[in-house]
């Protein structure tokens, strides 16, 4: 049913007004590469597409960066009220403690993913905000499991409030990366699959019998931060030196060498392609 409602652009949407559409447009074509007329959003299905996501190794290593959320946040959200209660609070009090964990979390999207776009840079604010988590990991990890309630709550809060944003940054950042149209609806189905399977791992790390120090489950979360923040470095990198290499190219001999429709199709592949750091 969607494929016949759901418009394929905005140029294509019958209940929007052409100064709105004209609005939106421009808003994509900001939203990735340069808006240098290389970014196509009517481009079709094709096999290309779909391999051509498979065989990006950057979408890999962008997975293993989002693990930095999705195993954290499935590990916490299962176990945080066993932890609370863990800290001497009844367990129907401690449903109520958690709330504030995240209620911080989300203050904390939205206060960083306010910060990436005004500073026009994503890795930062996937760095960052994993790096806090990280710090509460190795706190909760190092305090010793009896006694210390009121400090273990206050780093519990650096878990969410680093995983949360740190996820916005990485989806944000992926989706910026990607073109033309069908390989970022491809590459950002094939990233989501792979981080929900983070879960399968998060929800199984936090051990009843190792309660209530839990050394596996700071532990391996504390390995998965570590490599997602890494893996975000390594993009990071990657992402620069390809731009740095586009950059020294000279704009007319590209357009001699391809037209523009080749261009468009080649999507983020394209040497007018700027990726967003």
């Amino acid at each position: 049913m969607v494929k016949w409602i759901l418009p394929d652009s905005p140029r294509k949407a019958s209940f929007l007004e052409d100064w709105e559409k004209d609005f939106m447009m421009q808003r994509l074509e900001q939203d990735a590469g340069t808006a240098a007329g290389h970014v196509d959003y009517d481009d079709k299905f094709s096999i290309k597409s779909l391999t051509g996501v498979l065989s990006e190794w950057k979408l890999w290593l962008t997975i293993v960066c989002a693990w930095g959320n999705s195993i954290i946040i499935y590990a916490y959200t299962y176990t945080v009220p066993t932890i609370v209660v863990s800290l001497g609070y009844e367990n129907a009090i401690a449903q109520l403690v958690t709330v504030p964990l995240y209620i911080a979390g989300v203050l904390s999207v939205l206060v960083f993913a306010w910060l990436a776009d005004k500073h026009h840079v994503r890795w930062v604010f996937v760095v960052g905000p994993y790096s806090i988590a990280l710090v509460g990991c190795v706190a909760l990890l190092a305090i010793p499991a009896e006694g210390y309630a009121g400090v273990k709550y206050f780093f519990l809060f650096l878990i969410p409030i680093g995983a949360y944003a740190g996820i916005v940054s990485v989806l944000s950042w992926m989706g910026n990366n990607l073109a033309p149209s069908w390989k970022r609806a491809i590459g950002m189905a094939f990233v989501l699959t792979g981080t929900n399977l983070g879960g399968l791992v998060g929800s199984n790390i936090f051990i009843a019998s190792q309660a209530p120090a839990y050394p596996l489950g700071y532990g391996l979360c504390l390995g998965v931060l570590c490599s997602a923040i890494c893996a975000a470095g390594i993009l990071a990198v990657a992402y620069r030196r390809i731009n740095r290499k586009r950059e020294a190219m000279n704009v007319e001999e590209i357009r001699a060498q391809y037209s523009d429709a080749e261009l468009t199709q080649m999507g983020d592949k394209s040497p007018l392609f700027r990726y967003v750091l």
